[in-house]
């Protein structure tokens, strides 16, 4: 199924950058004589790492004997800590209402778990979260170093190169690992771009990723402010972005 939502990720992409006329604000790149949209090193190393996230996300969902519940507000639990332990490092101000967010996600967690007879937390669904928080760790790293300027233009410019990288980067991880074709989970990867695609499941399938554009959008606009990961502004300053490359 992962090949299928990866796919239709990919198509969602550019008709939303199409449609906002937001690929204007990507970096450009002259190629057999056309200027075209093109990601600087940084946004494809994001794209990289929410690209993984992307799949973390849709694999978590999928754990035989788990909870889709349980694992959505996992993951939940797991950014809210994170931010909250970045911004502890850093000694910025933290709102009450952030440090209340931690002790809510532990009620959903119960609530999540009350009607479950049995539930099986497999070393694939504990594994499957903490990929899913290093994803974002390593994501946020470098939006935080090249975007959260508060520049309308640097940070829309980073959302689209960024939003353009992420669902070919995800395309082409899984495409490796099926072209592979090594082991069970390989092959099952494998049949994902081959007999899956003609089978009745692809079209809802497909959908996974297409709403997935929605929320990457909406998310990814959100973490672009420039206050910091759950609260204060920014303390450092940063250089002037680069002017783009033709």
């Amino acid at each position: 199924m992962l090949p299928a939502a990866a796919l239709g990720t990919l198509l969602g992409m550019p008709i939303f950058l199409t449609a906002s006329r937001w690929w204007r604000y990507s970096r450009r790149r002259r190629i057999l004589g056309r200027s075209v949209p093109f990601p600087g090193r940084e946004t494809v190393l994001s794209g990289f790492w929410t690209a993984f996230i992307v799949g973390t996300t849709t694999l978590n969902f999928i754990f035989v004997g788990g909870s889709i519940v349980f694992m959505l507000v996992l993951m939940r639990i797991e950014q809210l800590i994170f931010f909250l332990a970045i911004d502890l490092i850093r000694r910025r101000k933290i709102h009450w209402y952030w440090w209340a967010a931690p002790g809510l996600g532990m009620l959903s967690v119960v609530t999540a778990l009350t009607d479950v007879d049995h539930y099986v937390l497999t070393l694939g669904a504990i594994l499957g979260p903490l990929a899913y928080l290093m994803g974002y760790a390593c994501r946020f790293q470098i939006m935080d170093r090249h975007a959260k300027s508060g520049d309308k233009s640097r940070d829309r410019g980073h959302f689209v190169e960024e939003h353009a990288a992420t669902p070919i980067m995800l395309a082409r991880l899984l495409g490796i690992r099926a072209w592979v074709d090594q082991g069970t989970r390989m092959h099952s990867l494998r049949g994902g771009f081959t007999v899956f695609l003609t089978s009745s499941a692809v079209f809802p399938a497909r959908l996974i990723g297409v709403f997935y554009q929605g929320l990457f959008i909406f998310i990814s606009l959100i973490y672009l402010d420039p206050r910091e990961f759950s609260s204060g502004r920014r303390a450092c300053r940063y250089p002037e972005p680069t002017a783009p490359v033709h």
